[in-house]
């Protein structure tokens, strides 16, 4: 089962091995750093436009200020912070199974491996046609 309470330390390369010990975000603390996160899309013209990411490494240095561990003392620049948040939220599917009307998923996460068992979508847009 995996555990909030506990500490995680995160370990990146850059340049040399940096450890970070933190805290799990809170859920509220994920939806605050979700909200900051603004990205500028331009119309480029003929059906065309590119997105311009806001300034990502700044929140993410805020956002691991936040849940880092007081007395740390590697310093971190906003790379450094994002590839630590990346790591703490990223996720991947290791395995996808179904076994009669039910699929069930299992992914690796930071610190735990999890499994979810989900029913087999219905077509209901059909449905709604009759």
């Amino acid at each position: 089962m995996f555990d909030t309470s506990k500490e995680f330390v995160v370990r990146i390369l850059s340049g040399t091995e940096k450890r970070c010990v933190v805290r799990w975000p809170t859920d509220v603390e994920w939806c605050n750093r979700a909200r900051r996160i603004k990205s500028i899309r331009r119309m480029l013209g003929r059906g065309k436009s590119e997105y311009e990411p806001g300034d990502l490494q700044t929140i993410d240095a805020e956002f691991l200020a936040t849940i880092r561990k007081a007395e740390q003392t590697v310093e971190l620049d906003g790379a450094e912070a994002s590839a630590i948040v990346d790591r703490l939220g990223g996720c991947s599917i290791a395995e996808v199974s179904r076994s009669g009307d039910t699929f069930r998923l299992e992914l690796r996460h930071f610190g735990s491996d999890m499994a979810h068992v989900l029913k087999t979508p219905t077509n209901a847009s059909e449905a709604r046609v009759r």
